[in-house]
C-alpha cells in the first residue's frame, strides 16, 4: 500500500502550534525532528556510550547552529484523512512538501525520533528496539519502565498530552486501595499498562479503533504476561459500557472530553478522580466548565507547552 509522508518545516517554538492544529485536524502519529531537544538530551543524559558527540554536530558549524536550525513535523495520510489540499491550506504560512512512500517507509520511518525517555517523576517510557545501553542511559533504580510499540496508535508518552496524564495518575494511583480504572481512547496501552504499573488493581481500556485495540494488547502482553488485570475493549467511548470506576483517564481532545464528562460522572463511584488530557490551553476554561456542570470539583489543572490535562473529582 502507498502512503503519502508530509513534512511540514517550523521554527522550534512554533511545534507546539502545529502539533495541536493537526491533531485538531484529526492527524495523531507524529514525528517531531526538534534540533533542541538533542540539545537538551545531550546537556542532560550524563555519561553514555550509546551516541557519538561527534556525529550529532558535523551537520552543523556550531552547537549554536544547531540549535537554531529548523525543525520538520511529519506524518502519514491514508486515502480517507485529509488530504493535501486542505493541509497546504491550513499550513499556508509553512513550508509543506510531501512525496509517495511504501508501507513498509512508513511502519519504520518514525521509530528513528522515538528514543527512551523519562515523561515523569517516576516513569521511563522505551521503544522495544532501544538497546540496553540507550535505556539504563536514562532510567533510575526506582523508576517504572514501560515498553512500547506504538505501531500506528497514538501515545508513545512524549507528547505533553501523555505525560500531563501520567503524571496526574502518579499523584492519584494508590497501590493500597484496590482501584479500578477506566482508560478511554487507549491508544496503544500505555495509560492502562501505567496503571497497573503504579498500584491499580484492574483496568479497562477502550479504543475506538481496531488497529489500536490491537496495539493495546500486544503492549501491554509485552509488559504485563498473562495479566487477567487489564480487559481491552473496542468502542466508542463508553458507549454500552457497564462499569464503575475510582479513576477515569482520557486522553483526547477538547471537545470529546466535553462530549463525554456527563459519562465519566455516570461510570465513577462516589469521590472517583475524572483525569483528561488532549486538551489546548486556549480551550482550558470551555473543558473546566463543562467538567464542573456534570457534576465535578476541579483539583488540578497541569500545564505544558500548549496544553494541560485537568485532575476533577465526582462531587
Amino acid at each position: 500500500m502507498k502512503y503519502t509522508e508530509v513534512k511540514i518545516e517550523t521554527p522550534g517554538e512554533k511545534i507546539e502550534e502545529v502539533t495541536a492544529r493537526l491533531m485538531n485536524m484529526g492527524i495523531e502519529g507524529l514525528a517531531i525532528d526538534d534540533p533542541r531537544e538533542t540539545v537538551k538530551m545531550l546537556s542532560t543524559i550524563g555519561e553514555t556510550e550509546w551516541f557519538d558527540e561527534g556525529e550529532i554536530w558535523k551537520e552543523a558549524e556550531d552547537r549554536e547552529a544547531y540549535i537554531n536550525a529548523p525543525a520538520f513535523v511529519s506524518f502519514y495520510l491514508q486515502e480517507e484523512e485529509p488530504c493535501l489540499d486542505e493541509i497546504q491550506e491550513a499550513f499556508s504560512d509553512f513550508n509543506v512538501t510531501w512525496k509517495v512512500v511504501d508501507d513498509e517507509d512508513w511502519k519504520d520511518k518514525w521509530k528513528e525520533y522515538f528514543h527512551p525517555t523519562k515523561v515523569t517523576s517516576r516513569i521511563v517510557v522505551s521503544p522495544t528496539w532501544a538497546s540496553p545501553k540507550e535505556l539504563e542511559s536514562v532510567r533510575g533504580e526506582e523508576d517504572i519502565v514501560i515498553h512500547l510499540d506504538p505501531g500506528t496508535a497514538f501515545g508513545t508518552g512524549t507528547h505533553e498530552s501523555t505525560s500531563l496524564t501520567l503524571g496526574l495518575m502518579e499523584e492519584t494511583i494508590d497501590q493500597g486501595k484496590d482501584q479500578k480504572v477506566l482508560d478511554v481512547g487507549t491508544g496503544s496501552g500505555i495509560l492502562a499498562i501505567a496503571a497497573i504499573k503504579l498500584g491499580a488493581k484492574e483496568v479497562l481500556a477502550i479504543d475506538i479503533d481496531e488497529d489500536s485495540v490491537q496495539a493495546a494488547k500486544e503492549n501491554i502482553s509485552l509488559n504485563i504476561p498473562n495479566s487477567e488485570s487489564i480487559k481491552v475493549a473496542l468502542g466508542d467511548l463508553t458507549k454500552g459500557v457497564e462499569y464503575k470506576a475510582d479513576i477515569i483517564v482520557a486522553n483526547l481532545l477538547s471537545d470529546l472530553v466535553i462530549r463525554f464528562a456527563p459519562d465519566a460522572a455516570k461510570h465513577l463511584v462516589p469521590g472517583g478522580i475524572f483525569i483528561s488530557s488532549g486538551i489546548l490551553i486556549e480551550k482550558q476554561s470551555e473543558v473546566v466548565k463543562a467538567i464542573e456542570k456534570a457534576g465535578f470539583r476541579i483539583y488540578k489543572i497541569s500545564e505544558a507547552g500548549d496544553w494541560c490535562a485537568i485532575l476533577a473529582e465526582l462531587i
